[in-house]
């Protein structure tokens, strides 16, 4: 992520955390870790039934996605989605955040033919 050729790992805990642990030429060690500045939500605000819960289709997992040159870090949470910049010295940008509600994922391409980059969210339906 930071791109020194090593692999990093992004983790989002249960609280809503995320943390990036960072490679090595010694593998991923846990005190190499820069926690993400991203807004918790309390556990259970998301509105997911017990039945989706169970089938885990419903983590919003944080994910890489690269744009501008930089490696960013897609954070979805239950009203928003944030897209965290990693910079090369392993810290991070301002994060840009969308209100889309129930967030699972983010893709990008050139949907409209305008030769810029646009951004495609995939969303839960909201709890009625």
């Amino acid at each position: 992520m930071d791109g020194d050729g090593y692999s990093d790992l992004v983790v989002r805990y249960a609280d809503g955390r995320v943390v990036v642990y960072w490679g090595s030429p010694k593998g991923i060690e846990t005190a190499y870790s820069t926690p993400v500045s991203v807004v918790l939500e309390p556990e259970g605000s998301d509105g997911v039934s017990a039945a989706d819960r169970a089938t885990a289709e419903y983590i919003q997992d944080a994910k890489p996605l690269r744009l501008e040159d930089l490696t960013h870090i897609v954070v979805a949470g239950s009203q928003r989605a944030e897209l965290v910049p990693v910079n090369f010295d392993r810290s991070f940008g301002l994060s840009t955040v969308f209100n889309c509600e129930q967030a699972l994922a983010v893709a990008q391409g050139n949907i409209n033919g305008c030769a810029m980059v646009d951004l495609v969210f995939t969303c839960r339906q909201p709890p009625r």
